[in-house]
């Protein structure tokens, strides 16, 4: 079977161009010399490709550095994505990263993520692994809290840490294949101080984006969670560019006094799939049956 990049990628289901009956989208296409034209895709010997040919080295490494791309990345698949929070002990989920220094115009700088259960109360500025709220009430006890196995992705900040700028950030590989994005997530605040941050959900598409677009804002005073929502716009549907969604303190706190514990749960990604191109073709075959059944009704009478 001659060299593709893979069944496996969604998107090959979408924008088809044919490689010995694989499908490429065109986004692929600079990897067409090195990966699909080896020393001729349509001769026999070893399926059209020279293995020892130096482009087919160039190909592996460049299979290869997509592979490692993707293990930072989120694939979107099925109806779907949720992430709970709750294997933080293990770090980060995929895709998932926190960062400092975060802006309108830039994604911020990756920063460290502890990954040993941290006490709501706990004054050490960073990124923690808090209980969620769910269960649990104000004045839960240290141990409570360490005991729980309902996780929250957490920050404090601080005068001098990601206030402002502090930003939890997913990083989606591509849109291909789907559309109608919604995400929903569950904002907690996990120990109530003087000084209240309001927080911007916002995106951007492309591997280094230089602007970001806002869904909207939310902030929260008092302990406790709260669900909030947000629908993206169609410009991110059906996509082969990287799509980034930020959850970032674009402004400093406001009040006295130390600023809150706040955690992010039960993120929520919604999407609809965009129906394959074979897909498209069945309906117009079915649509054109139906017609001319109508027609063949009409004139019979």
């Amino acid at each position: 079977m001659p060299l593709c990049l893979g069944s496996s990628l969604r998107a090959l289901q979408v924008f088809p161009r044919t490689c010995r009956g694989f499908p490429i989208p065109p986004v692929y296409a600079p990897f067409r010399a090195g990966m699909l034209i080896a020393n001729g895709m349509d001769t026999p010997a070893n399926n059209g490709i020279n293995m020892n040919r130096p482009v087919f080295h160039l190909a592996l490494g460049a299979l290869a550095s997509v592979g490692l791309t993707a293990q930072a990345q989120v694939q979107l698949s099925g109806a779907g994505y949720t992430q709970s929070f709750d294997g933080l002990d293990a770090g980060l989920p995929t895709g998932w990263s926190v960062r400092t220094g975060a802006s309108g115009t830039g994604l911020g700088t990756s920063t460290s993520f502890a990954t040993s259960p941290y006490n709501w109360s706990g004054t050490g500025a960073g990124y923690h692994n808090y209980a969620s709220s769910a269960g649990l009430t104000a004045g839960a006890s240290p141990s409570a809290q360490l005991a729980a196995a309902n996780r929250a992705l957490g920050l404090r900040q601080s005068g001098t840490f990601g206030d402002p700028g502090a930003a939890f950030v997913l990083e989606i590989a591509h849109t291909l294949g789907v559309r109608s994005l919604a995400l929903s997530f569950d904002f907690l605040v996990l120990d109530e101080e003087g000084r209240s941050t309001t927080w911007t959900a916002d995106y951007a598409l492309g591997a280094n984006p230089s602007s970001f677009a806002s869904l909207g804002s939310f902030s929260r005073d008092v302990w406790g969670g709260q669900t909030e929502q947000f629908t993206l716009p169609p410009s991110v549907d059906n996509q082969p560019e990287t799509l980034w969604i930020r959850l970032v303190a674009l402004q400093a706190s406001t009040g006295a006094g130390s600023r809150d514990s706040y955690a992010l749960d039960n993120f929520q990604l919604a999407y609809v799939p965009v129906p394959e191109p074979g897909a498209w073709s069945s309906m117009a075959g079915l649509g054109l049956l139906a017609f001319a059944l109508v027609r063949s009704r009409r004139a019979a009478v």
